[in-house]
């Protein structure tokens, strides 16, 4: 298997896109292969930590009570 793709710049971001890249895969594996064997390189970081992210929100929205989450919202 190829290398992992490394963003570029500080290594804070570079331990970054490895802390999204396991949720990522987890949450969505055919999603993250597919960007992985689809996409150039240098997008697969970009893309890979805004799966993670999405996963991350979406998951937020859906926790507690509905009243809870509404005024969440409204905030």
């Amino acid at each position: 298997m190829a290398t992992r793709p490394r963003p570029r710049g500080h290594p804070e971001a570079c331990r970054g896109y490895t802390a999204q890249r396991r949720p990522a895969l987890r949450f969505a594996p055919a999603e993250y292969l597919t960007a992985r064997l689809l996409l150039p390189a240098p997008l697969q970081p970009d893309v890979i930590a805004l799966v993670a992210f999405m996963h991350e929100t979406g998951d937020r929205f859906d926790r507690g009570r509905r009243l809870e989450r509404e005024e969440a919202l409204q905030r």
